[in-house]
């Protein structure tokens, strides 16, 4: 039986367990620019020391004109 605990290969990329943290929005950790910040690599790292195999990264502008914040639906 497959266990969380057990890592799990995707494509070319082992991870050493089954566990995974979503994407979710923590607060202002993009500069003006739309780029982490020092605050956003340091709770990101915090989440992966913590034991989680996968981290997806939260929402970040990649279009000049909607940097710095999310865009509404």
């Amino acid at each position: 039986m497959t266990r969380l605990s057990d890592p799990i290969k995707i494509r070319d990329m082992e991870a050493k367990n089954r566990l995974s943290f979503p994407p979710m929005l923590s607060g202002p950790s993009h500069d003006a620019k739309g780029c982490p910040t020092e605050k956003a690599f340091n709770l990101h790292e915090v989440k992966a020391r913590g034991g989680v195999g996968i981290i997806t990264y939260e929402a970040t502008g990649v279009n000049p004109l909607f940097v710095g914040g999310v865009v509404p639906i």
